[in-house]
């Protein structure tokens, strides 16, 4: 299996990247959990996402894994788009 490594600053640049901060936490009897924070940049925030999926693609080979993508907004962001909800 390969093994995952983490992107080097012109990748995550290319990427639409500006950040990418990793948590771990215990997951009682199934081990660990990992949180990946990932801050994009808006213009290419769906572009990133697929990029986000291939990185990960070859951890599908490990029994157990698993992974849910939640896309977190900027309380300026949330705001700006409850502001405009009736516009929607």
């Amino acid at each position: 299996m390969k093994k995952f490594t983490p992107l080097s600053k012109e990748q995550m640049q290319d990427m639409g990247i500006k950040r990418w901060q990793i948590f771990y936490t215990s997951d009682g009897k199934d081990g660990l959990k990992a949180y990946h924070l990932i801050m994009t940049e808006t213009e290419k925030a769906d572009d990133t996402i697929k990029e986000i999926i291939k990185q990960f693609m070859p951890m599908y080979k490990v029994e157990g894994f698993r992974y849910k993508i939640e896309i977190l907004l900027s309380l300026s962001d949330a705001a700006s788009f409850a502001a405009n909800w009736d516009n929607l």
